[in-house]
């Protein structure tokens, strides 16, 4: 399998797996972007350090996209 070549990584659904697997990700020290359709869920993100992004089509080009 390979590993994940980049420090930048997004997330598209931050519910029940999302919100973990950012977690895990932020505290291993990679920057993650995510995106939800419900606005609290980009709170969470925000708090554990993770950026939220406002729609799927505006994470950063150097991300890899989940």
């Amino acid at each position: 399998m390979d590993r994940i070549s980049t420090h930048s990584v997004g997330i598209a659904g931050l519910g029940t797996m999302g919100m973990p697997i950012a977690t895990r990700l932020v505290e291993s020290g990679i920057e993650v972007h995510g995106y939800d359709v419900q606005p609290e869920r980009l709170g969470l993100l925000s708090g554990v350090g993770g950026r939220p992004v406002e729609h799927p089509g505006r994470f950063p080009a150097e991300c890899k996209v989940f």
